[in-house]
């Protein structure tokens, strides 16, 4: 995260700050909460400082053709007596959220048909949140699951909807990362098995551009001695298949490189076996995932601005230590 961050910060995950070094998902806010239909019975429960260090609560039910109730938290950063406006975005989920896919429509703010919400946000350190009134969002299609995205405009120019970039590169998915840390994503599922498997399929998001990228799977708390399998479509008759056993209850991941053709619109397929008679452990999860090869003064950026989207890895010609940067993802966590 840059050095002199002014105004109201929405994390990326649990524990992150506006100028440290964590660990955690890489498109997990646990500062965007939707409630489902229903309202948070104390939304003041969003401010308190317990439950803002815990990630709490850590609601995700998402209703489609229904009204939601969607909450937006912030803590001010460097801020005194200012305010702060945050813009409601929701998407298909896709392991690459391109802003080109980001929409609005059914979002109400105060009972207006907007997605910017003007809040104050108090002296340095406080907490702030959407509560009252907090965001109504209609998703448009049933049997179909978004992802939030929130965008925190500060300064004098807030009033001011924030201009979504066209996005065609892989390259430019990182820069735009790394220059907006006031973004912030929910990019969240649950998933259940069926007949003893975990199985998924989610949209990749390639940019127009394609490229050469890695692809795999990043595991988080999953049992030792299960099986893995992911199918990435490259063409009409040629695919990306990779398999393997997972290897420990740690954090880790797998990934490998791939060249993605210009205009090609795919998704990657993947499933879990997990071990016979062995129980998934409640925080569970598998994060499909995108990564591009960072070095030099990116390499820098990163370590500085977003080092929990930093992968470390043995090189694939054995030469040595590669850097990787996740630059799309969708954190599945695994129910029983």
């Amino acid at each position: 995260m840059p050095s002199g961050y002014t105004g109201l910060f929405i994390r990326d995950y649990v524990g992150e700050t506006s100028s440290e070094a964590g660990s955690g998902g890489w498109t997990n806010s646990p500062d965007i909460i939707c409630n489902g239909v229903n309202p948070l019975s104390d939304p003041s429960s969003l401010t308190t400082t317990s439950n803002y260090s815990a990630g709490l609560p850590a609601a995700r039910s998402e209703t489609p053709t229904k009204k939601n109730f969607v909450y937006v938290r912030g803590i001010n950063v460097d801020a005194p007596n200012t305010t702060s406006t945050i813009y409601l975005y929701y998407a298909d989920a896709s392991l690459n959220l391109l802003p080109t896919g980001w929409q609005t429509s059914g979002i109400t703010y105060n009972a207006v048909s907007t997605n910017a919400a003007a809040i104050p946000v108090g002296s340095n350190g406080d907490i702030v949140a959407t509560t009252t009134p907090s965001y109504i969002w209609t998703p448009p299609q049933a049997g179909h699951h978004y992802c939030l995205v929130a965008w925190a405009r500060n300064g004098t120019d807030q009033g001011t909807a924030p201009t979504l970039p066209t996005i065609s590169s892989w390259s430019d998915v990182g820069t735009f990362i790394l220059e907006h840390p006031e973004v912030a994503w929910r990019n969240l599922q649950e998933l259940a098995p069926a007949e003893g498997v975990y199985q998924k399929t989610v949209s990749v998001g390639n940019p127009p551009a394609g490229g050469n990228v890695s692809i795999g799977l990043s595991f988080e708390n999953v049992p030792a001695g299960g099986t893995w399998q992911f199918t990435v479509p490259l063409s009409a008759n040629k695919n990306l298949t990779k398999s393997g056993t997972t290897l420990s209850d740690q954090s880790y991941a797998v990934t490998f490189p791939v060249t993605l053709p210009a205009n090609w619109v795919t998704s990657i397929t993947f499933s879990y076996t997990p071990p016979a008679n062995t129980p998934i452990p409640a925080n569970a999860s598998i994060e499909p995932l995108v990564t591009t090869g960072v070095g030099g003064d990116t390499l820098a950026l990163v370590k500085e601005r977003a080092p929990h989207r930093l992968l470390t890895k043995k090189a694939d010609d054995d030469s040595g230590i590669k850097h990787e940067m996740v630059v799309g993802s969708v954190r599945y966590d695994l129910t029983s």
